[in-house]
């Protein structure tokens, strides 16, 4: 968050000034990538629907190539510079409450008594879409543009500032937040108004001659007005409409400093049970030597990489928290690794915060604790590969619905061998892309390499990736020991084999997908019967089937759909402007999304697991260094994105309207299909729709989608991969009879709806 009244104060003030953007032509704009994401949201994206159906904005692809091109024709060189690790925290986990939860169910009680807008309007202001969850696909679109981008070490801030003092220039303007003022920069850019040719800005010499502060003082009145590193100083602490930026430049003119201002008041309850004094002495610190990555590659504070000469505190761990190589640094700076593991190493804590359907299932707390042992070894991938003082470092995890209670997490004990693929081995692939499929399908050649310092053994780019890949499927189980496929690593195969041999396949890869689906129904979280909290009813859904089982199968194909893709269209308008009307299509889902919410969790546990396991190559030295295919690397890495239950939704009211059309006459048999009273929650019998009457209506109805018919073959296409996959897992009894029988009787059930 900015600091708190900071923006009114300027403007209130007239120090907010105003230029035109041909000021900017031809030179490079360092901009903080999140306080530019956060604007794109705000101002340009508007999107409610992905706090209720998962997945990311429909929009965002637009959004940002339409900046991009923006910048171009204004000729500003963009180079973005977003967030990496956190600042260590002393706070106790979810010491403070989560309002997102209570306005989610808020938003969700509107829309069962179809009040759309008002529920649309409380999703937009829940806070729900995490910018960390989208910026995989970020990167992949600035990386497809050419555009240039980092990742800090930390905070986005101290590396701006550092890139525009260096001596070489690499950027000569900053656009962010106010709060960079905070650091040494003299001017900030804090918007851009590209459409309107305009961007205004600060002056920090012209601020701090209004206020009649020097920096350090304005350093302290910012800290103790609160921002995102320290909370509102607690006297001061009252409500929005009785809170003055002028109060606390009040304060500080009067006692000098921020420290002797803090202890002032250091008798004060709230300062007590806060532990302000310490919160203020770390937020300073960490403004003032926070950690940069210099052009050489190495990680120092801020301070030195300015002036080689200057002092700085032996204790920067107290604060920042304890240090990485500098090469874990370069990985992450490069969009390789994300900062999530490390935080976790760091901190000493894994928050699982409540997921967008509130996490209200026994299902969904099940497979937190489930999860939890492939989350530890995630952990052991990186601890393994860096010092012995990680090997041991206790972290637990802890989860919202028991704030008080531990889950210890054992990295120590993890085995952590990798499996690495050599290049004779990846010619047999014969040019195929190297997927979890292909790597499971060619074991007979792909053999792991048993020597343990093999040294610089990974050469080529897909020898990464296929070692990577490998060493994911043996942590899952889905490769053994002796390197040969398991029961769920031959189901992955069949599955694989049968969606490559189907005459209407694509040149989609659907290996992501289907270990996703299997791990699901290994979880036992991808299931026909209801979760033990269930959302949907008639007055939100007018054709939702109730009866047994048929709403057994639609709830079981409606699952698995819902973790494919969709294709939607383009968000752009004629005009070029980025369309706000986004998802068209039938009744949103809470129950689709409690499954969307189990879904993350596993994808988000395998994308941990794949950067950490690309991470440890790299720091065993298994991988062959120095190396420019960083971002090929990343860009062939596994999870980078979520599905939203689009496509879920779609074959949901699909197969309803095929059973549930129209009324008919009375005394007509319905129960064929499990229509009817029971069924529809109506009175009177209900119709079934042919298909061409299915097709027509999802046209009408769907419009988000480019070709929303064409989408749900797509979506049976991978149904009928998922059904071949439980079978041979049901062959070798890896799954109970009762899962088998809901496959194969709702692929029964589908067959004459599909055509």
């Amino acid at each position: 968050m900015p600091v708190r009244h900071f923006d009114i104060f300027t403007v209130e003030r007239r120090l907010l000034q105003s230029s035109p953007l041909n000021i900017l032509s031809d030179i490079r704009v360092g901009i903080d990538g999140h306080h530019w994401l956060r604007r794109l949201m705000v101002s340009v994206i508007r999107d409610p629907y992905p706090a209720a159906m998962g997945g990311v904005p429909l929009a965002l692809e637009a959004a940002i190539e339409k900046e991009l091109a923006a910048l171009k024709a204004h000729r500003i060189h963009p180079l973005f510079v977003f967030s990496g690790i956190g600042l260590l925290r002393k706070d106790k986990p979810f010491s403070s409450e989560d309002q997102r939860p209570a306005r989610r169910a808020g938003a969700w009680s509107l829309y069962d008594h179809q009040r759309t807008e008002a529920a649309l309007s409380q999703w937009q202001s829940s806070g729900s879409t995490s910018q960390p969850d989208l910026l995989n696909d970020v990167f992949r679109i600035l990386r497809r543009h050419g555009v240039d981008f980092m990742r800090a070490p930390y905070s986005a801030w101290g590396q701006l500032v550092y890139l525009q003092r260096h001596p070489q220039s690499p950027i000569h303007a900053i656009y962010a937040g106010s709060e960079i003022l905070t650091f040494p920069v003299e001017k900030v850019i804090v918007s851009l108004e590209l459409d309107k040719g305009t961007f205004a800005w600060l002056s920090k010499p012209q601020i701090l001659r209004d206020l009649g502060l020097d920096a350090e003082q304005f350093l302290d009145v910012c800290i103790l007005a609160g921002f995102d590193w320290s909370a509102t100083f607690p006297p001061l602490a009252v409500s929005n409409l009785g809170f003055t930026f002028k109060a606390v430049h009040d304060l500080i003119k009067q006692h000098k400093t921020g420290f002797n201002t803090v202890q002032h008041y250091a008798d004060n309850p709230e300062v007590i049970k806060t532990k302000y004094v310490d919160q203020f002495c770390r937020a300073r610190c960490a403004v003032k030597y926070h950690l940069v990555l210099t052009t050489e590659g190495a990680v120092v504070p801020l301070p030195t990489a300015i002036d080689e000469a200057a002092d700085v505190p032996s204790d920067i761990h107290e604060f920042i928290g304890y240090r990485f190589p500098d090469e874990v640094y370069q990985y992450l700076g490069r969009g390789l690794v994300g900062p999530q593991v490390l935080n976790n190493l760091v901190s000493g804590v894994l928050l699982e915060t409540a997921p967008l359907c509130n996490g209200e299932t026994s299902e969904y707390r099940k497979l937190l604790a489930q999860v939890l042992p492939l989350r530890t070894c995630t952990l052991s991938f990186l601890s393994k590969s860096l010092h012995q003082f990680y090997h041991n470092r206790k972290v637990v995890s802890v989860y919202f619905f028991e704030p008080t209670v531990e889950h210890a997490m054992a990295h120590a004990q993890c085995d952590t061998n990798p499996h690495l693929v050599d290049a004779d081995a990846i010619r047999a692939f014969d040019g195929a892309s190297v997927t979890f499929a292909t790597c499971l399908a060619h074991l007979p050649v792909v053999r792991s390499t048993t020597a343990a310092d093999a040294t610089g053994t990974l050469i080529q780019t897909d020898t990464v990736v296929a070692s990577t890949l490998s060493t994911v499927l043996a942590q899952i189980g889905f490769i053994d020991k002796q390197h040969q496929a398991t029961a769920f690593g031959e189901a992955l195969t069949k599955g694989y084999r049968r969606l490559s041999n189907d005459k209407r396949a694509t040149s989609e890869d659907w290996s992501q997908e289907l270990l996703l689906a299997l791990l699901l129904v290994r979880y036992g979280a991808l299931k026909a019967s209801p979760f033990s909290t269930t959302y949907d009813t008639v007055r939100s859904d007018p054709r939702l089937v109730t009866a047994e089982p048929v709403a057994g199968h639609i709830r079981l194909i409606a699952r698995t759909l819902s973790l494919v893709p969709g294709k939607y269209k383009k968000s752009t308008a004629s005009d070029g402007s980025v369309s706000t009307a986004l998802w068209t299509g039938g009744p949103l889902s809470r129950d689709l999304l409690a499954f969307n919410s189990c879904a993350r969790v596993v994808t988000k546990t395998l994308r941990s697991l794949t950067e950490m396991v690309i991470l440890n190559l790299f720091l065993t030295n298994h991988i062959a260094k120095p190396r420019d295919d960083h971002a090929a690397l990343a860009q062939q890495l596994p999870y980078a994105s979520d599905a939203n239950v689009g496509m879920g939704i779609l074959a949901k009211q699909y197969l309803q309207f095929r059973v549930n059309q129209l009324p008919k006459s009375p005394g007509a048999d319905s129960e064929a299909h499990g229509t009817g009273d029971a069924a529809a929650g109506k009175s009177g019998p209900l119709a079934a729709a042919t298909s061409a009457e299915a097709d027509k209506y999802v046209n009408a109805s769907f419009g988000a989608f480019v070709d929303p018919v064409a989408d749900l073959q797509r979506g049976f296409r991978f149904w009928d991969g998922i059904v071949e996959a439980v079978k041979s897992l049901t062959v070798g009894k890896e799954v109970s009879a009762d899962v088998a029988r809901a496959f194969s009787e709702a692929d029964t059930w589908l067959r004459p709806l599909r055509n």
